[in-house]
């Protein structure tokens, strides 16, 4: 609606016109009749409606702004990438930076056809189950922009925390050194990058690489290069590894459940907490971000491990779905440190499902 309500000497809004009015054989009245706006009757009055944020969504106009979205996502990435390759036919083209997994995939699948990679951000502990998330098997997947001195890796707990906890700067190390690695031995991901050069200093935090002096941020830096050095090994050892029917030693592991709960009735978030298991019995305390509870069960059903899992979620800086949460994890593949499956559940008494990851827990020390 904005676009057909733009300057109309702009190509934007000459463009969008033109392609509405191909729909509808070049008859504005059909337009305004399939949008049930009998109070219509001109391009101007669109622009007039717009500017009094009258908003357009009656009859076909939901179905026909999904249809021009792929328009405007074709003509974008295409223009802008063979732009660029007009220029330098060997420059990577690293697309848009979606901030979130886009409901409609065929607006990624715009980026995928025209760009070298598609590119996303996550600053959460979900990095590896996120990249599944875009859902294209054989493209690059970068992530874009990520920190560990966001909040979300400083203020959600770690599974596993001692009892006196971490502080916000351990715990930030700990999350992201734990989270990186998991997702190096994505096959999919290429690499990440680090949001800011130059540290904005907030508080203790310091989220550049270099100071405002050009003083190197060693308590970054040191960390990377100790992950760095890792990442390599670690995805080869993934991809060698063979597939085999899923199992659990002794030992702790951290669980992923991607849209788990619900912030309101109509968004989900992926949730993470761990448990550990002694003597083939499951500890009774689940953990991590913002719930607690038991494993109720872990048992062989044919080939796949099963654990029935009982929380109780509290409201966090991060989590505001409160209640109870049931869920029952089925885990089907096992390579190396990392189980994968689905999940079925409820939360707020709703019903939930999606894909679940297990890995086994590593522990990292103070970098």
């Amino acid at each position: 609606q904005q676009a057909l309500a733009e300057d109309p000497a702009s190509p934007c809004y000459q463009a969008t016109w033109t392609w509405v009015l191909n729909r509808y054989d070049n008859d504005l009245q059909r337009v305004f009749d399939a949008w049930e706006r009998s109070d219509l009757s001109t391009q101007e009055d669109v622009t007039t409606l717009t500017d009094a944020q009258d908003i357009l969504y009656k009859g076909s106009f939901d179905d026909d702004a999904a249809a021009y979205a792929v328009f405007f996502a074709e003509a974008y990435l295409k223009t802008s990438a063979d732009a660029i390759r007009k220029h330098d036919p060997n420059h990577l083209v690293l697309g848009v930076r979606w901030a979130a997994p886009v409901s409609a995939r065929h607006l990624v699948a715009m980026e995928a056809r025209h760009c070298d990679v598609i590119s996303m951000n996550n600053y959460r502990q979900n990095l590896y189950e996120r990249v599944d998330e875009y859902g294209f098997p054989d493209v690059p997947i970068l992530n874009g922009e990520f920190a560990w001195t966001h909040d979300a890796s400083m203020f959600i707990h770690e599974p596993f925390e001692p009892n006196i906890g971490y502080t916000p700067n351990d715990r930030m190390w700990h999350n992201g050194m734990s989270n990186l690695l998991r997702a190096s031995s994505h096959p999919n991901l290429i690499g990440w990058t680090w949001y800011r050069w130059v540290s904005n200093k907030r508080g203790r935090r310091e989220d550049g690489i270099v100071g405002v002096k050009n003083n190197e941020i060693e308590t970054n830096t040191n960390v990377h290069a100790r992950l760095n050095a890792r990442t390599t090994g670690h995805r080869v050892a993934h991809d060698l590894a063979p597939q085999t029917t899923p199992s659990l030693s002794n030992g702790a592991y951290v669980v992923i459940l991607n849209d788990a709960v619900f912030v309101n009735p109509k968004l989900q978030e992926s949730i993470t907490f761990g448990f550990e298991l002694k003597d083939g019995v499951a500890e009774p305390l689940v953990e991590g971000f913002n719930a607690s509870g038991v494993v109720t069960s872990i048992r062989q059903e044919n080939n796949s491990l099963v654990l029935d899992m009982a929380l109780e979620l509290k409201p966090s800086r991060f989590g505001k779905s409160v209640g109870e949460a049931l869920y029952t994890i089925s885990l089907d593949h096992e390579k190396l440190d990392h189980l994968t499956g689905s999940f079925t559940g409820t939360n707020k008494k709703q019903s939930v499902s999606g894909k679940a990851s297990v890995w086994a827990m590593r522990a990292y020390r103070n970098p």
